[in-house]
């Protein structure tokens, strides 16, 4: 069974300004249910919050389908909306070939961008690694999420306020 757990250490590891903390918490309501009692941490200036929608998934298919989720998912976390930032993920899992990438994030951009701003999207390492994206906007940027893996990141790295 899936369910969302929260082990003991993350209220101590949300106040650690020198940790980066990622919590999965599955997208929807249920997921975010448990991350509540975090709300003044998350909401805090210091503390980036992200949002992944992919395009592909029927939950995120247009804005109607984005606002209920997302609606759903703020009203039981407590995190506000300004505090939340876009990321664009559009892939078909290992069959995601670039065009998909350009077509599903620029379904992203249409969806939402005059609603918030994406912050960036994600890429599987060896499709960026081909360099056959487009830019969706003047500012797009992507980011090859595999890298992410390993590697020391700055806070400027990941949208950071």
């Amino acid at each position: 069974m899936d369910a969302p757990t929260v082990t003991g250490g993350v209220m101590k590891l949300l106040r650690d300004p020198d940790v980066y903390v990622v919590m999965d918490v599955g997208g929807d309501y249920i997921g975010a249910r448990s991350i509540g009692g975090y709300a003044p941490l998350l909401n805090a200036p210091s503390t980036v919050v992200y949002y992944i929608i992919n395009s592909y998934r029927a939950w995120s298919m247009d804005i109607d389908h984005i606002d209920q989720v997302l609606g759903q998912v703020l009203g039981v976390s407590h995190i506000r909306l300004e505090n939340i930032r876009l990321i664009a993920n559009c892939n078909l899992g290992i069959h995601t070939s670039a065009e998909d990438v350009n077509r599903g994030t620029e379904k992203v951009q249409q969806t939402v961008g005059a609603y918030k701003e994406i912050a960036f999207r994600c890429v599987w390492e060896q499709l960026h690694q081909s360099r056959l994206f487009v830019r969706v906007a003047p500012d797009d940027s992507v980011v090859d999420f595999c890298s992410f893996y390993g590697r020391k990141r700055s806070r400027d790295d990941l949208g950071q306020p």
